[in-house]
This record gives C-alpha cells, structure tokens and sequence, in this order.
C-alpha cells in the first residue's frame, strides 16, 4: 500500500484508505460494504447529470439508481428535490464534486443523516482541490461524508489512467470494505504490461493540439463517456501506485496551473455576450465549465473549436435518463430541468499543465468568434450577456 501511505503523507489524512483498480471500483467496493451493513435498503441517489460510470457501480453492486435533479450555482443536489427524492429505501446518497468544484455538502450530509442513509462524496475530478468557504472554513472534497473516493483515471487531475482511492471515515463501512478488499483479485504481469503500453501512449500525446492522435486510437476511449454493465474490479497495480506516488510532489504545481488559467478564461470571456462563468473564476477545475446562454452558441462554440482541433468539450451530452444506453436500464422518463437546461449549454475547456499559451489564445478567439456571430433564426439570447453560474441559478429559478 505504498500510495495510500504516500497520500495520507501529502494530504494530511488520517483515514482508512484502499487502493483499487478504478473510481468507479472504489465506489463498487462502499456501495457493497453498505449494503451489507444495511440489507433492506436497495436505492441509491444519484444526480441527473453526472458520469454514467456512477451508474455502472450502482447497478453493478445490485443495487437502484435513483435520479435528482441539481442546481446550477455549484452543480450540486437541488436541495428541495434532494428531500422530495430521500425515503426509507435510500441506502446512500452520492454527492458529486462536478467538475472538482465542491458543492455545497451540509445540507446532503444533514438529510442523509436523518434518513439513516450514508453520505458518499463522489470527488473523482477533485484530488487534492482546496477548501471552498461558504461563510465558514470550507471543506475538501472527498473527506467529509461516510466515504469519498478519487480517481486517476483519463483526464484527472493526477492522471496515471489506472486507479482509485476510497477513503472511509465510518468505521463501520471500512471494515466491511476491507473484508470484501480482501478477497478481489491482484493484476498480473498481463494487465501490468498492458497498462504501461496505455499510460505510454497518453502521456506521449496530451497537449490539445495533439489530442486528435490518442483519441483515433480505439482502446484509449478518450473522449467518450462509457456506460458498461461489467467492468474490472480488482486491487490497484502496484505499478500504477508507485507513478501516482513519485507524481504526488507535482500535484499543488498542477493545482497552481489551473488556477491561473482559470482566471485568464475568467478575465477575457467575461465580457463576451451569451456566457456565464462558473461559481469561483479562478478555480482548480478539472476543465472550465462555461455556460452558452442558448443551446444555438453552444452548438457554434463547440464548431469553432472542432475547428482548430480542439475535441471533447463536452462533459456528458445529457442527463443520464436521456443517454440512448441509459433509458431502457433506468426506465425513468422525468425531466430534470436543471440537468437539461446544463447538458444543452455546457463546454468546457482543458485546464491543465500541458496548455500552452497559444493553445489558450487559439481557444479564446474560437469562442469570440462563435459570440460574434448572428445568432440563427428562433434563438433566444440573454439580453444581459454575460454573468456568473450564480446568477444563472437565480434567473432560472425565476422562469420554474
């Protein structure tokens, strides 16, 4: 466990800490361990828009998923909707870190709690991100439900495109964790060889003026958001664990870049029209969430990009129940207006280490050229261009 020990050094943890081969696995392992602690609860709740892997784990765990609608200031739970959705069938209800931007989590944690339910903190695009204070001393994501888990998988913050890490701080639960933990099965020389050949190609290729390379390789999937009913479930690589471990020392160097990149998107596209910009401007963000005022922009934002070889700027293309591999598995045919109304406005743009300047400056002009265009006929625009993700939320909730 050479990782794990390395993470409680470097993020100041004194929890209880395994290492498996995915996120998605790690989020397997505590929905198991709850359910055996907790038999006749089957449900879990899951937000309307977020990674269909999260899906995966649930139903791979034999378990339901249950979906909530979000709001738009941190892309966490609605709250109202939250309480509406909690009953005596919610084994556990999984907040995500959307974008690594921490939601607010009291009010999960308070009616998760008062269900009986367990709080899961799903902070897979949030390693190591700091604190947001709301009027208080903020929190990390990822530290402060029953369990939390990180991944390092594609495109995170601290990628090595192998492993997660659940971190449990109910007692209960990691001993139930730990005793299924035990019985999973080791990666062999194959995977280990396998794995070294992924991680290979991906370093090799990650500026985004080369993203076009990696992405044509089939077996990378980079850029598709995959829902599969089976995935691998096994203890992490050792190998996987001693990169993530050498990479540790370079991870607030990460968070520094990305932050400041933030807040040069920040400070030359808040005067652009049709935009809002996210909650905090100079996050650590695992990607920049910018928000189109109208799905038309949107659409002509994402063709400029495309144009200047710039792919994959769209997180997930729409809320779980509407993706075409979801709808007969989760048999839910509500509309959750927030979830919609994001997935059909959303891009986001790469923050990372390996982002040159010009790669900025080439963005930047792709998107002032989309703004600058004559909006198409019937496309209804925000007549006070540009705000925040705030102020989004407010306006939105004035048209409900």
């Amino acid at each position: 466990m050479l990782f794990a020990g390395n993470l409680g050094v470097n993020l100041d943890v004194n929890r209880n800490v395994l290492f498996l081969s995915s996120g998605r696995a790690a989020l397997w392992l505590t929905l198991k361990a709850a359910s055996r602690l907790q038999t006749r609860r089957q449900e879990v709740i899951v937000p309307a828009y977020t990674c269909p892997a999260v899906v995966s784990a649930v139903l791979k765990a034999g378990l339901q998923p249950v979906l909530c609608d979000i709001n738009l200031e941190d892309f966490g739970y609605l709250p109202e909707a939250l309480a509406d959705t909690v009953s005596e069938r919610t084994l556990a209800v999984v907040a995500v870190h959307l974008f690594g931007y921490p939601c607010a989590l009291g009010r999960v944690l308070d009616i998760a709690r008062r269900s009986g339910s367990y709080a899961i903190e799903d902070a897979a695009q949030a390693f190591g991100n700091p604190p947001v204070r709301r009027g208080g001393p903020g929190y990390r994501p990822g530290f402060e439900a029953d369990a939390g888990f990180f991944s390092f998988g594609r495109g995170k913050p601290l990628s090595v495109l192998h492993g997660g890490v659940l971190i449990a701080s109910s007692e209960d639960l990691y001993h139930e964790a730990l005793r299924i933990y035990g019985n999973l099965n080791r990666s062999g020389r194959f995977q280990a060889l396998r794995y070294s050949a992924y991680l290979a190609a991906y370093w090799l290729f990650w500026r985004p003026s080369l993203y076009w390379i990696p992405s044509s390789i089939p077996f990378l999937h980079l850029g598709e958001t995959l829902f599969e009913k089976d995935f691998l479930i096994r203890r992490g690589l050792p190998s996987a664990g001693s990169v993530l471990a050498n990479l540790m020392h370079s991870l607030e160097r990460e968070l520094q870049t990305r932050s400041a990149t933030a807040a040069w998107y920040s400070e030359r596209l808040g005067s652009l029209p049709g935009l809002f910009l996210p909650p905090d401007p100079a996050y650590p963000y695992l990607r920049y969430p910018l928000v189109a005022a109208t799905n038309e922009l949107r659409d002509r934002i994402l063709c400029e990009l495309s144009n200047r070889g710039f792919k994959s700027a769209v997180l997930y293309p729409a809320p779980l129940n509407e993706l075409p591999r979801l709808r007969e598995v989760l048999q839910d045919t509500r509309v959750y207006p927030n979830a919609h109304s994001l997935s059909s406005r959303l891009v986001t743009l790469p923050l990372h280490s390996g982002l040159s300047h010009e790669d900025r400056s080439r963005l930047l002009e792709a998107i002032r050229k989309a703004c600058a265009a004559p909006p198409c006929a019937g496309a209804e625009s925000d007549p006070a261009g540009s705000a925040s993700s705030r102020e989004l939320a407010k306006r939105e909730r004035g048209c409900r």
